[in-house]
């Protein structure tokens, strides 16, 4: 392995998320050895000082019931039963003189410590760890009263004990360098395991940077936070994939559009120009151009806000308004339209039906769905109009008895610029019903069509009961994608 890949490796998530769980996994391992070490080395102190005890006590209650004939005999068997090179046994006086001892020929480097010696005179019974430089080992050691006036010291050699410590740190040494080993094993595997939805979510963006955006990451086979966020990524990618479509679609469609009135002023220009008329031909010229300047702008400013209204950009006023009323209210001003083309428009609507929301929004929308049905509805037939609460939504219904839309084309007539064979004429530039849905969403509803052809269609306004513009809103085509502040 290259230095470059192994530097590109240890800079990665991963790396220091192993060598996080190999830190923890060794200092966990060294902090259960020192215990255990503690441990041993706590109970083999503890068992001397009980045998070291033990004999005293013996001793004592042997003198006291005058079953020693001779102290420095006892001393010496105990001694050699145990071995002269591990224990010593030794009474002294109040000034430190041995008065009987065991064989001390291997224990001359043994001092006494006065203080020591002092407080067991005056009735401490007391343990102690003293070095023997000497010898290079150290030495356990009793401090006890004897026989009223006397001290009774007692010594045994910890060599075997600090063998056995000795070899248990060897040997935990060599456990935690294992554990350490294991640890960044165990670690670095985990944390792959652990980051390959992240590495899957990095490869198929860098894919789609090049322009393929109908991949997508697979969920399956990820722990519930990284599925998720390979969902939210999927979700974002669906969002980005609909908009770039729309974008797409849009420029096509406002080349379209545009060209005819442009090829119209031109065309009064050129016209003009050509015909070498009066100042009265001009001002019919520039009225025309006007006109259509003007749905130019039009136009321009509707593609706008649908843009705005689909990027979350446009506010969201939240007033207090009442939908029976604002229902009335667009009836009244489609009702001498509808009178024109002999058509019958009915509402139904409580009389009070309050509600929080953006009232110009709503009126928008409310009113190019009534536009919509006075437009295809033909002379003889019907509009109804109605307003309604349910458990779940506020739904403002718009329903004619047009020609209906076929099943087909059905999903499409919310696109911009789309005008169906029906339509083709009548009044209008396809952004109505598209911009009435972009603004349905931008309120957190949307707008559902029922169409059987030959029979009519009814577009439904459905408005969320509670504010639901924060987090996440549902697209047209049900996926979810966020709404931008």
């Amino acid at each position: 392995m290259s230095w470059k890949r192994l530097a590109d490796r240890t800079g990665t998530l991963a790396f220091r998320l192993a060598l996080l769980y190999a830190v923890i996994f060794v200092v966990s391992s060294a902090a259960v050895f020192w215990v255990t070490h503690v441990l041993i080395q706590r109970f083999t102190l503890h068992q001397m000082d009980l045998r070291l005890a033990t004999y005293w006590y013996q001793l004592t209650n042997e003198l006291e019931m005058d079953l020693v004939p001779s102290l420095q005999q006892e001393l010496t068997e105990r001694a050699n039963a145990r071995g002269t090179e591990k224990v010593f046994y030794q009474i002294l006086d109040e000034n430190g003189k041995t008065v009987a001892s065991s064989d001390l020929s291997g224990w001359s480097a043994v001092g006494v410590d006065p203080g020591y010696l002092k407080r067991a005179h005056a009735g401490e019974t007391l343990f102690a760890t003293a070095p023997v430089p000497d010898l290079r080992r150290r030495l356990r050691v009793l401090y006890a009263p004897i026989l009223d006036d006397k001290v009774f010291l007692a010594g045994v050699s910890m060599s075997e004990f600090d063998g056995l410590l000795g070899r248990l740190s060897e040997i935990f040494a060599a456990m935690v360098l294992v554990m350490a080993v294991l640890g960044v094993s165990v670690g670095w595997q985990m944390a792959r395991r652990a980051m390959s939805g992240v590495e899957e979510v990095t490869r198929t963006a860098s894919v789609i940077a090049g322009g393929r955006f109908d991949l997508r990451v697979n969920v399956a086979g990820q722990g519930r936070e990284i599925a998720e966020l390979c969902r939210t990524f999927n979700v974002m990618l669906e969002y980005i994939s609909r908009l770039i479509r729309q974008l797409r679609d849009t420029g096509d469609a406002i080349a379209h559009d545009l060209r005819t009135p442009v090829t119209r002023i031109r065309g009064a220009a050129e016209t003009t120009i050509l015909s070498r008329g009066g100042i009265e031909e001009y001002r019919v010229m520039a009225a025309n151009i006007i006109e259509e300047t003007e749905l130019l702008l039009r136009i321009i400013n509707t593609n706008l806000e649908i843009s705005e209204a689909e990027a979350g950009l446009s506010k969201v006023r939240q007033d207090d308004l009442d939908l029976g009323h604002l229902v009335r209210e667009a009836a009244s001003l489609f009702s001498p339209l509808c009178e024109q083309k002999g058509i019958s428009l009915s509402v139904e609507a409580p009389e009070s039906l309050a509600y929080t929301g953006d009232v110009l929004k709503i009126r928008r929308v409310l009113a190019n769905l009534m536009d919509n049905a006075v437009k295809f509805t033909p002379s003889g037939g019907r509009i109804s109009v109605r307003a309604s609460r349910n458990d779940e939504c506020m739904e403002l219904s718009v329903a004619d008895t047009g020609p209906g839309i076929p099943a087909e084309d059905a999903a499409r007539v919310f696109t911009r610029f789309l005008r169906l064979d029906e339509s083709r004429n009548t009044m209008g530039n396809g952004l109505g019903l598209a911009l009435a849905r972009s603004m349905a969403h931008l309120m957190g509803g949307d707008i559902r069509l029922e169409s059987e052809p030959g029979l009519g269609s009814t577009f439904t306004l459905t408005l969320p009961l509670h504010d639901s513009r924060s987090g996440f809103r549902s697209l047209p085509n049900g996926n979810a994608g966020p709404i931008l502040r």
